[in-house]
């Protein structure tokens, strides 16, 4: 109906949510079922594109924002669970041996991981991004800096790479201004990053 046809928007409300406690829909599921649940709402959604009469090309878009979406989702998981099973001192320790901790991406994906990682009382000292318009304004309070400056710091920082879909591009240009990945930076979340926690991907895979 929505491809189809006009819709619009009414101020007004129409109808009460009534919420139980013994509602499904708001009791805690542990993260293999949260991952399993939206795995099928996104099969959901890309198999009703493939039914769907639609031109080619605004179904290549529907099928791109889907996947886009519940890839978030499954970061903002897996950010959760690694930070909420895991000790503060043995994260400073295992991996950001006393260096300022600073994160590589400020957008969507990187706000979250700033709010998770400041409730778990982490400081974090700038946000590194390549938009000149963040360089400008900031981000989250946090003054926005170029990535070569990182070149001549590159011991004194521990960057997180926060791209979530391009985190490996952005990996790329850190690696070529001398920064080692496991050492000076760590693509957020990845395999590496959960190995280094001891976090066990199976359990959400």
């Amino acid at each position: 109906m929505a491809y189809n046809y006009k819709c619009g928007f009414i101020d007004e409300y129409l109808f009460i949510y009534v919420i139980r406690e013994a509602s499904g829909c708001h009791e805690f599921i542990s993260y293999p079922h949260k991952m399993y649940y939206y795995d099928g709402l996104e099969e959901i959604w890309l198999n009703t594109y493939k039914r769907m009469q639609m031109c080619d090309e605004d179904r290549k878009k529907a099928v791109q924002k889907t996947k886009n979406v519940h890839a978030r989702y499954r970061n903002t998981m897996i950010c959760n669970y690694i930070l909420q099973h895991s000790d503060r001192d043995i994260l400073m320790k295992q991996i950001f041996q006393k260096r300022k901790l600073v994160i590589f991406g400020a957008g969507e994906f990187g706000e979250m991981v700033y709010r998770i990682l400041s409730e778990k009382n982490f400081e974090i000292d700038f946000f590194i991004d390549n938009s000149h318009r963040r360089q400008k304004e900031g981000f989250c309070g946090k003054l926005v800096k170029m990535p070569k400056y990182l070149k001549n710091f590159n011991d004194k920082f521990i960057v997180l790479v926060v791209g979530s879909f391009h985190n490996e591009e952005m990996g790329e240009e850190l690696k070529q201004l001398g920064l080692i990945e496991g050492k000076d930076f760590y693509l957020y979340p990845s395999t590496n990053f959960m190995n280094e926690m001891n976090f066990d991907c199976t359990e959400i895979n």
